[in-house]
């Protein structure tokens, strides 16, 4: 089911693949491939197959087309999680795996651009960063449903979410060499976000009788 309303959000972001719309998408390839730092306008011109001149009309600058390749991100992210239902009888965090999952598989482009645009270090991808931790941070609807716990730390509770997305697409050379395969291969994404899931669900430590009898001497 959420791999179909993920579908529906794809098709209304890319319903109206218009000239403007066209640039931005091969300008996320470019950066993503060669990197934003080294990719100038009239390189990003020349594979969308126009001008330099209509790239500067669309997007004003470089830096224009930078955020409007950012706002694409952000904005393909937040309509596919926005389809995850988070009331009702299922599972919410299995449900935003899964759409997190298929997500990944059906935007390699993106996910190639998130890992080259946030290594760079520039006040663009500080930005790019930022706007994602935001993102994760409003978070009032997923604690109002019992979904996240309130008493965590506001900061670390949003951060942590977005380094175990992000973090993976980072490192995902190193990776994937210690995986032996690709790491958006359908099977090794969806072990990665079951993977991830389990860790916010249920955390990573066991509490061993040594922990039982320490916290019990402390009280």
């Amino acid at each position: 089911m959420y791999s179909i309303l993920l579908m529906r959000s794809a098709d209304v972001l890319e319903s109206d693949l218009t000239t403007k719309a066209r640039i931005r998408d091969t300008a996320m390839q470019l950066f993503a491939a060669e990197g934003v730092a080294a990719s100038s306008l009239r390189a990003v011109a020349r594979a969308a197959g126009v001008s330099a001149g209509l790239v500067v009309h669309h997007f004003g600058s470089k830096q224009g087309l930078i955020r409007a390749v950012d706002e694409a991100v952000l904005a393909r992210i937040n309509a596919a999680l926005s389809e995850v239902p988070i009331e009702g009888s299922g599972d919410p965090l299995a449900g935003r795996a899964e759409v997190v999952a298929a997500f990944l598989r059906g935007q390699p482009a993106l996910c190639d651009y998130l890992g080259r645009a946030l290594s760079e270090r520039t006040e663009a991808s500080a930005e790019l960063l930022h706007r994602l931790f935001a993102f994760a941070a409003r978070d009032e609807r997923l604690i109002a449903a019992g979904v996240l716990r309130a008493e965590t730390d506001p900061f670390w509770r949003a951060m942590h979410q977005v380094i175990l997305v992000v973090g993976p697409l980072l490192l995902r050379p190193f990776i994937e060499r210690e995986l032996g395969g690709e790491l958006l291969d359908e099977d090794n994404v969806t072990r990665w976000t079951r993977a991830r899931t389990d860790l916010l669900k249920h955390g990573l430590y066991t509490e061993t009788p040594a922990n039982v009898r320490r916290g019990a001497r402390a009280v």
